[in-house]
């Protein structure tokens, strides 16, 4: 994707936030010619549910926080819980803060960020933007997967579908195998790739929870349809959209089947990663 055509779609996340997209835009002017990324509402995930963080640049794992008023003075102690799980979603990041108060406070705080963003990449070093670097980053995070041996929940990376099934799972899928209306791939007797919709189809109606360990599948077609026992473990992809808007997926665990009632079957997750040295996936 080229640069200016990047930098309209990930701007246009802030539409209709006035003055969360001031700072930003304030923010990306003056740092532009550093060589930075800019992300607006990257996705992090927290015990329950996700986060977005409202500007990060992921080349220095540096994020910026906009506290519109008075929303943030009536969400302290929700928000303080809200960073804690961003510090532990993703290690090492750097938080800041910006207030919504008088123009020339809210301009020494804008100042403030930039010298810290300056001060962070100096430190390490000198970037530049490359055309390619979602691609760049992808192979990045997949390389340290690979050399680890393991996928975790906790890996901040979204996948394409072809990219699960060939570079996770060492299949040979073709883009035009990968149909939109299928939602799982065998790949042994007893393992499937799972791609669930997790919103209503015409026939199936799937749920999860909040924190990612049980989802519940609902069939609410018009033919009389009796479920039955799913022996299958499913190493699972939740389907969202990135900061872009386009169609990524997410492990969010490995799950088997922990009954069926009232047409509605239950998966439950029994780990939060895959072994891929293990022959086949063994479950940790």
């Amino acid at each position: 994707m080229e640069k200016l055509d990047y930098l309209c779609k990930i701007f246009a996340n802030t539409k209709g936030k006035t003055f969360e997209n001031y700072i930003i835009n304030q923010i990306w002017s003056k740092v532009e010619r550093l060589g930075l990324y800019p992300v607006t509402q990257q996705y992090v995930k927290r015990p329950n549910g996700y986060a977005l963080i409202d500007l990060y640049f992921p080349q220095i794992k540096f994020a910026i926080e906009v506290d519109e008023l008075p929303y943030h003075d009536n969400n302290i102690e929700a928000d303080k819980m809200r960073m804690e799980d961003i510090f532990s979603s993703i290690p090492e990041i750097n938080i800041n803060r910006i207030r919504e108060e008088d123009y020339e406070n809210v301009k020494k705080q804008i100042e403030n960020t930039v010298n810290k963003i300056e001060h962070k990449v100096k430190e390490m070093g000198i970037f530049t933007w490359e055309e390619n670097w979602k691609e760049k980053e992808y192979n990045d995070k997949l390389s340290i997967i690979k050399k680890r041996g393991k996928l975790l929940v906790s890996d901040l990376i979204g996948f394409k579908r072809i990219q699960v099934t060939n570079d996770i799972f060492n299949l040979k899928y073709t883009e035009g195998y990968l149909q939109f209306g299928k939602s799982y791939f065998r790949i042994s007797d007893n393992e499937r790739i799972w791609f669930p919709h997790l919103t209503p189809q015409k026939d199936w109606e799937n749920t999860v929870s909040d924190d990612w360990t049980l989802i519940k599948e609902k069939y609410i077609g018009k033919e009389k349809r009796e479920l039955t026992e799913d022996e299958f473990i499913r190493y699972t992809f939740a389907k969202y959209k990135d900061s872009l808007g386009e169609t990524s997926y997410r492990f969010i665990g490995v799950f088997k089947s922990k009954g069926y009632y009232n047409n509605i079957r239950a998966y439950e997750r029994v780990a939060t990663e895959i072994d891929l040295i293990q022959s086949h996936r063994g479950i940790c």
